[in-house]
């Protein structure tokens, strides 16, 4: 059986929630599941197909409840969700259940006393659901590869959250220390307290009508142009301009990255091709079986053609070339002198 994601050495022989069948087809009702709410967000003022979507949901969600106990009684609770590679994954699909199983639960024993609410579903609930379709990410391949870059580019992101965050806030308390008190009401609410100044002064980051704010204010407070020249330099351009060259930076990494790691399997391949060489030299020189080769003897069969002919020929059922024989024949030569 061949080992799938998150699978160790402690786990047991026949798993059959990891199955390909199982895991096809769980892949394939989560795929329908995630059709079927993009459906029911389609058609959410139809009140004749609620009580149908949600007589789908509940099966769905039943489903998924018993992969969920069939997962548990192939590894058990405690090694499924804290002990396995993938815990992080597996413990994010069972909220998801626990979750669905709720709104279920809340369906079926909630009186549809709103004439919006038919179906007598929590919104709240019915809006995690969408979670489900993230269940899929696990079984791609290529979410996978990019694993690393992913994580990356999140802790990447947050840095750049941190500083963007850290400019508007120094920014915002001398907007509001200058003008919490002006006489333009219109201003106030823009620049009335802290959060607010740091909500426009966020809004003005991403350019968005920040000429007409501007204007509103230099006309109470012409000296405030200097400070919004500098902002804009400092927070809509320079700022705005670090985000691709923080994907560019992450890119050249992962690409120094995929480098670095062609060339450890190069070498790791020469190094096992060595130590194979190796391993074939010593069963030609023991030919006794004796298990010990002394110096003597290998220097004999280095200066012996006939040993060296047939060491050659093992070696080219391993895909050895003449030149890789050559230089492999030169080291041992310096080895020994």
């Amino acid at each position: 059986r061949s080992r799938s994601h998150g699978e160790t050495d402690d786990d047991p022989p026949f798993v059959l929630s990891e199955l390909p069948l199982v895991q096809s087809l769980v892949c394939g009702v989560i795929l329908i599941n995630t059709v079927i709410i993009g459906a029911e967000t389609m058609l959410i003022q139809e009140a004749v197909w609620r009580e149908r979507f949600q007589t789908a949901e509940m099966c769905f969600t039943f489903f998924y409840a018993a992969e969920l106990a069939l997962r548990i009684h192939d590894y058990g609770m405690k090694k499924l969700l804290f002990e396995r590679e993938d815990w992080l994954a597996t413990c994010f699909d069972a909220v998801i259940v626990v979750v669905c199983l709720a709104e279920a639960i809340d369906s079926l024993v909630s009186s549809p006393g709103d004439g919006k609410k038919k179906s007598g579903s929590n919104p709240a609930l019915s809006t995690l659901r969408i979670l489900r379709a993230t269940r899929a990410l696990r079984f791609l391949k290529f979410v996978k590869e990019l694993q690393v870059v992913m994580v990356s580019s999140v802790k990447a992101m947050l840095k750049f959250g941190t500083l963007v965050l850290m400019v508007l806030f120094m920014f915002a308390i001398v907007a509001t220390n200058y003008m919490w008190d002006a006489d333009d009401p219109n201003i106030v609410d823009l620049y009335g307290n802290l959060g607010r100044s740091m909500l426009s002064l966020f809004q003005m980051m991403t350019l968005d009508d920040w000429v007409a704010s501007s204007r509103m204010v230099m006309r109470d407070y012409p000296g405030m142009i200097v400070f919004y020249l500098l902002f804009i330099f400092v927070g809509g351009l320079s700022l705005i301009s670090v985000v691709p060259s923080i994907f560019i930076e992450l890119h050249m990494k992962d690409q120094k990255a995929e480098e670095d790691h062609a060339e450890f399997l190069v070498k790791q391949a020469k190094r096992e091709k060595v130590a194979q060489m190796v391993e074939r030299l010593f069963d030609i020189i023991d030919a006794d079986g004796g298990g010990s080769v002394s110096l003597e003897e290998m220097q004999s069969a280095l200066t012996d053609k006939a040993e060296m002919d047939k060491l050659k020929t093992s070696l080219a059922e391993l895909g050895v070339t003449d030149r890789e024989f050559r230089a492999f024949r030169f080291g041992l030569y310096e080895l020994w002198e």
